[in-house]
């Protein structure tokens, strides 16, 4: 069984009472405010104490769902993974709770970790095209202008937006795609757990 909202009432409380004293994370100083290295960065982590982050770490690891996360592997994609830790649990739920009550932050986290898979969209930009509006090819795909594509540096890339003042792409000076090919799809497991096979729940 999962965690009741009782169980994790202590890690929504600590996260509403940390979030007011966070800011933005360091890393972005330097880029365009509205590029993806900031708008994606800002989703994921922020600047926190130390001492804060450590306590709160301490507190995700009362529910036994997040321990059990912590030293396991994440699958970002397909091809990428990377370690877990509750450091990098903590600093996704401070940045999401900069712009979303903690209670709907920890209850997303819990729901992504009990279906373990999250949607996806494989996109491939196409040369040649420059439609106004999305048109639906069905089945899940559809073709999409370049602009309407969700943040990334693949798309600042595309679009010929500088990241910071002295970038230079060489999407700047080449024919840039007008569309994409875009393909709503599933990806999972999203984790498995240092004790588990790829692909266990941590929680049913």
């Amino acid at each position: 069984m999962g965690a009741s909202l009782d169980d994790l009432k202590p890690v929504a409380d600590h996260l509403r009472a940390l979030a007011q004293s966070v800011g933005d994370p360091p890393e972005i100083a330097g880029y365009e405010a509205d590029s993806a290295d900031v708008t994606i960065t800002r989703m994921h982590r922020v600047s926190v104490s130390d001492d804060d982050l450590r306590a709160f770490a301490e507190t995700l690891r009362g529910i036994p769902t997040l321990s059990g996360l912590d030293g396991g592997i994440a699958h970002y994609s397909p091809s990428a993974s990377g370690s877990i830790s509750l450091d990098l649990i903590g600093h996704w739920l401070l940045a999401q709770a900069r712009a979303s009550p903690s209670e709907d932050c920890v209850a997303c986290l819990m729901a992504a970790i009990a279906k373990n898979q999250s949607p996806v969209l494989e996109i491939i930009p196409v040369w040649g095209i420059s439609p106004r509006v999305s048109i639906d090819l069905g089945e899940g795909i559809k073709i999409v202008p370049i602009h309407d594509l969700p943040p990334s540096k693949l798309k600042d890339l595309f679009i010929g937006k500088r990241r910071h003042k002295y970038s230079f792409d060489i999407a700047n000076s080449s024919p840039r795609p007008g569309a994409a090919i875009v393909k709503e799809t599933v990806h999972g497991p999203l984790y498995e757990s240092k004790n588990r096979k790829k692909g266990s729940r941590l929680v049913s």
